[in-house]
């Protein structure tokens, strides 16, 4: 959108029902007076907002061809303005008048469903969000908003905010409001507040850096605790399996007699030997008869042991096999 100029011919109409609903233009700034070599960022904001209002009257505007100008003696309107109830919002233009020609100049608009855009010298320079169908803050119809970063003093002047729209009869109408934006050189005064802030700021940012140095230096310890900790167990779990992998089993099953039973491979110290029965047969068994079954080992060393198996009584002439094993 080029630079354009036109003019807004306000028109009050009164005794309106004193509770009908309204359209409020909201057009501010943070902050309103800018220092070029100290602030840190300008923020332009008009939005469109439909609430009931107590308000008896509301502002018309009406778009003039482009050779006129908009002068100061036609836009007297600042702050929230009053206007007819938005039904559909068309689109949302802020305009600037250019300090050196007098004309005016689009900065941003948005319109319909298309993003919003920066126009002509202040594409790069801005940036700029809003939507014409809707607003993050609640009642709000639409908004466009602009933020310089690091204004210079190009970025003071009057700006103006025009939202053009379809009432609830679906009727064109425009509704604007005026903004005007301070930009001065620094005094000594602006000179000590801003060191002053800078100070603070600087004393709050070193006391943060000391809490996150301190939480820093907590969590090291506890990671070296946790590494420490997880160190031992792996340390002892490693133990286990190479003691687990250590040990020479052998297993093996022999008859129930008085005999060596040796090793199919030497162990390297002297392990220790189990002996259970595997499964016996008895004869002319008799829930009268008693008898005893006896199985013990000896003469344990790294090549053999001893078996000894005894039955006696109602075992005698029992067949049975002895498992075994060794472990070192």
């Amino acid at each position: 959108m080029k630079a354009h100029s036109f003019v807004l011919i306000f028109a009050i109409l009164n005794n309106l029902n004193s509770e009908t609903a309204s359209a409020s233009v909201q057009f501010d700034a943070q902050p309103n007076i800018i220092l070029p070599s100290l602030s840190k960022s300008l923020q332009i904001r008009c939005s469109i907002q439909n609430a009931s209002s107590s308000s008896t009257s509301y502002l018309l505007t009406t778009l003039m061809p482009p050779t006129t100008q908009m002068t100061a003696a036609s836009t007297q309107i600042t702050g929230p303005v009053q206007g007819p109830d938005v039904s559909y919002l068309l689109s949302l233009v802020i305009v600037k008048v250019n300090k050196a020609t007098g004309e005016n100049e689009t900065v941003a608009s948005v319109a319909g469903c298309l993003a919003a855009t920066t126009e002509d010298s202040f594409t790069g320079k801005v940036k700029v969000e809003g939507s014409a169908e809707g607003s993050p803050v609640s009642g709000e119809v639409g908004y466009l908003q602009v933020i310089w970063d690091r204004p210079g003093d190009q970025a003071g002047g009057s700006y103006y905010c025009v939202a053009s729209a379809l009432d609830k009869f679906k009727r064109s109408v425009s509704v604007g409001s005026s903004l005007q934006i301070t930009s001065k050189d620094a005094a000594i005064s602006d000179l000590v507040t801003y060191i002053a802030e800078h100070d603070k700021n600087i004393s709050a940012l070193s006391t943060q850096m000391v809490v996150l140095q301190q939480e820093k230096e907590a969590l090291r310890i506890e990671v070296e605790s946790l590494r420490s900790n997880l160190t031992s167990e792996f340390n002892q779990l490693e133990a286990w399996i190479n003691n687990i992998q250590g040990h020479n089993v052998q297993t093996g099953s022999t008859d129930c007699s008085g005999h060596y039973v040796y090793f199919t491979q030497s162990f390297n110290r002297t392990p220790t030997v189990f002996a259970t029965p595997g499964s016996f047969y008895i004869s002319g068994y008799s829930s009268y008869s008693s008898g005893s079954f006896q199985i013990s080992t000896s003469y344990v060393s790294q090549q053999s042991f001893y078996l000894s198996c005894s039955m006696s009584g109602a075992f005698s002439g029992s067949s049975t096999n002895i498992n075994w094993l060794a472990i070192a």
